[in-house]
């Protein structure tokens, strides 16, 4: 079993009593081995903020942690180890308003208070939220959407999120999602930039029925330059994933068997959210699927891919 633990801020991780290593964002995580579990009876785990921003804190790593984090760390089950994040969430940072909107009928509030907060008032309800992440900016624009009217929310900072409320007789929250950018110029519509082998660029118009967030309409536009021609077989596999994770056209990819049965692909890769290279313990020949258990806790599943003429033959999933 391996851990690794990284921070999204400056700190310093001891490991029962002893400082092991300064963690900061962007460095390569910390690891503790197997030749480092032989020798410990019980893990105590301290991270010490060095940034003035967060409180210290402290656990035991044992399974009731990895299965039930506290908001401020997430951890991620990578089986044959764990990877253990600790968030920058400004906990301890001073009071400081972000955004307001004031409006005849509603005000909104961004601000810093023991972490990052909003409130929205009208004559007929308050809601208040706490957010598990950080932000620099946010932008808060009102709009109707279906003769509804709503607030919608962009948070800037190391993810950029838009975050909808709906201003009824009750307050509700009806989206929540990583956007680069929103417009509200004749409606409800995101924009999200992938950071993947192609590039893709999602665009959707959204409706709001019910008193949720349908997507009405989808753009999904790609470099062209990137060919499958061009790829290796090693990259074939994450382009596909990273193609049907954004909704995309999956048929290249696939040999004419698999495009048969192509419709049976969601209920086996089910609802992943991310494509990632394994660690190192597992096999290279893997590609590593993150899924979401609850607010803190993520896994992986792995899959291999074979390869015959640039296309896909075969997907198997790898057995735990």
């Amino acid at each position: 079993m391996y851990y690794y633990f990284s921070a999204d801020y400056l700190s310093a991780i001891k490991i029962n009593g002893i400082f092991k290593r300064k963690l900061t964002k962007g460095q390569q995580p910390f690891i503790l081995t197997d030749k480092d579990l032989d020798s410990l009876n019980q893990i105590f785990v301290e991270l010490c903020p060095l940034n003035g921003d967060e409180y210290p804190i402290s656990f035991m790593l044992d399974n009731e942690f990895l299965s039930n984090p506290p908001k401020s760390i997430i951890v991620v089950d990578l089986k044959g180890g764990y990877f253990i994040k600790f968030l920058n969430l400004s906990r301890l940072a001073p009071f400081s308003v972000i955004a307001q909107h004031k409006l005849p009928y509603a005000i909104v509030t961004v601000f810093k208070e023991n972490g990052l907060k909003i409130s929205i008032e009208t004559p007929n309800d308050f809601y208040a939220e706490n957010l598990n992440f950080d932000c620099h900016d946010a932008k808060i624009m009102d709009f109707t959407l279906n003769g509804n009217q709503l607030i919608a929310i962009h948070f800037k900072g190391d993810i950029n999120s838009c975050h909808c409320y709906c201003l009824s007789d009750k307050i509700t929250k009806v989206f929540c999602q990583e956007v680069q950018s929103f417009c509200t110029d004749n409606g409800f519509s995101t924009t999200q930039v992938f950071e993947d082998i192609r590039g893709h660029k999602v665009v959707c118009d959204w409706l709001f029925d019910d008193r949720t967030m349908k997507i009405a309409n989808r753009k999904i536009s790609y470099d062209k330059d990137v060919s499958i021609e061009n790829l290796s077989d090693k990259i074939i596999g994450y382009a596909f994933l990273e193609e049907f994770l954004v909704g995309g056209e999956i048929k290249e990819f696939l040999c004419k068997s698999m495009q048969d049965n192509a419709r049976y692909l969601k209920d086996y890769f089910l609802e992943y959210i991310g494509v990632f290279p394994p660690p190192w313990f597992r096999d290279a020949n893997e590609i590593a699927l993150l899924y979401k258990k609850s607010q803190n806790t993520y896994y992986l599943n792995y899959y291999q891919f074979e390869i015959e003429n640039k296309k896909i033959k075969n997907i198997k999933r790898s057995k735990n």
